[in-house]
């Protein structure tokens, strides 16, 4: 493996690491740091850290998740780096973990 790559597998798994034990937020719908760590604390939502087991190795580079409700359900919104470099976002069943839809940012 060249400099270079081993550079950006390092930087990516850091990336990772930091994400994954980052606190969940979100923007969108005015829900706070705390409304979050509520959702999860009572169930209805998972972990940011096991959303990432499940589903960050099917995507590619994680650029930001929030956490939103849409259509009456908690969904993990992901926008991530495709292997092409694409931005994308996934949303994902919060209390699920299960994989809703992918689609082009």
């Amino acid at each position: 493996m060249n400099l270079r790559k081993m550079i950006i597998a390092v930087l990516g798994a850091a990336s990772l690491v930091m994400l994954a034990n980052a606190p969940v937020h979100a923007k969108k719908d005015g829900r706070d740091h705390n409304d979050a760590s509520e959702a999860v604390r009572k169930g209805n939502a998972l972990p940011i850290s096991t959303i990432m087991k499940k589903v960050a190795p099917r995507l590619g580079e994680i650029l930001e998740i929030e956490l939103d409700e849409e259509d009456g359900r908690l969904v993990y919104e992901i926008k991530y780096l495709d292997k092409s470099g694409r931005r994308m976002e996934a949303y994902v069943d919060a209390r699920s973990g299960r994989l809703i839809s992918k689609s082009d940012n």
